[in-house]
């Protein structure tokens, strides 16, 4: 058995038959599927359960366990999976019929530890929103993986937990898995562990996998736990200290001064936005998210606090956002609001 999909779901009750079906539909069948119900409250398990009955699935198998979080779901599935490979796809994406016999004939040419390929974003009602091609630029066919994040940092290129498979032997070495206590960020911070310790990485030109955008999810909501990437990337870079090696000495410089910023920023406009949805005025969101980020992850206000106070980057980009933060989080957003408007005239 070449590949296994690791799938966690958490009332999905409306996307996982998408997901599902994608997978019934593969020209090429030799992978097995393992479904983790991570203690849904609505149909999720029984549409699962009805539909591996109805099509007689030998290959796919339903773990049903308590509430734990999407980072212990995949954990789950991971220990289960008999796969050479791991593709760990979550319960409201879905893929192309050709991709199992895609990746099959690429696994065959070498033990690559990660295999990636483009994806599109779009909507719930399939609709494509963004095709990988205009977002990124990314064109080697094989790389180191430290080659490969550096391209990631730079914006050419992008991996996604459904649109990679990873080396089961390969995780196991380098005892890499998902951090538990991270509610937002834990997908990047595997995806670039994984590539920190990744020799060969093969890029696929084609796109294979859909990534859906739907309303209600973590990244459209507002949450003050979004902010735990940055904790999350933070483990990435003490990551890439661990290993004491100088290549890796730009990558962590770039962790710090401008992917962590970036990130923090990133965050805000988007809780901004959410709270905005929801009748707040923008000095009041504001507040609201200062004060929740000094309440409920005041590491992390710390952190930010202490990189911004003695920034050392040379990014001129991040240093002006970080100028405007520090003089006021509400003049930062109305430069950022003016600057938007510049670029899209």
């Amino acid at each position: 058995m070449k590949i296994s999909f690791v799938i966690p779901a958490y009332n999905v009750e409306n996307y996982i038959h998408k997901t599902i079906y994608s997978l019934i539909s593969q020209s090429n069948q030799n992978f097995e599927t393992v479904i983790v119900d991570d203690g849904s409250t609505d149909k999720t398990n029984a549409i699962v359960a009805d539909l591996i009955r109805e099509y007689n699935l030998q290959n796919f198998k339903l773990i049903r366990q308590e509430n734990k979080g999407v980072s212990a779901a995949r954990n789950r599935g991971l220990s289960e999976a008999t796969g050479d490979y791991i593709l760990f796809l979550d319960g409201d994406d879905y893929v192309e019929k050709e991709l199992v016999n895609i990746t099959n004939k690429t696994i065959e040419e070498k033990a690559y530890d990660i295999i990636c390929w483009k994806f599109d974003q779009v909507s719930a009602d399939e609709q494509v929103i963004q095709t990988f091609s205009n977002a990124h630029h990314y064109k080697k066919t094989v790389d180191s993986g430290p080659n490969v994040l550096n391209e990631i940092f730079s914006g050419k290129m992008r991996i996604l937990i459904g649109s990679a498979i990873f080396n089961k032997e390969f995780l196991l070495k380098n005892d890499l898995g998902y951090s538990e206590k991270f509610y937002c960020g834990e997908d990047l911070e595997f995806i670039y562990k994984a590539l920190i310790d990744a020799e060969y990485v093969r890029f696929i030109d084609e796109t294979l996998t859909s990534y859906v955008q739907r309303s209600g999810s973590i990244t459209h909501s507002y949450n003050i736990l979004k902010f735990q990437s940055i904790s999350a990337l933070k483990q990435v870079y003490d990551y890439m200290a661990s290993k004491n090696k100088a290549k890796l000495k730009d990558l962590s410089d770039k962790m710090l001064y401008h992917i962590i910023p970036d990130n923090f920023f990133f965050n805000l406009k988007s809780c901004v936005r959410e709270l905005r949805y929801q009748g707040y005025s923008e000095k009041k969101a504001v507040r609201k998210i200062e004060n929740d980020l000094k309440e409920n992850l005041p590491k992390v206000r710390e952190f930010i606090d202490d990189l911004f106070e003695a920034y050392p980057g040379s990014d001129s980009k991040i240093k002006v956002m970080i100028q405007l933060y520090r003089i006021s989080p509400y003049v930062y957003l109305k430069f950022s609001e003016i600057g938007n408007a510049v670029f899209n005239r």
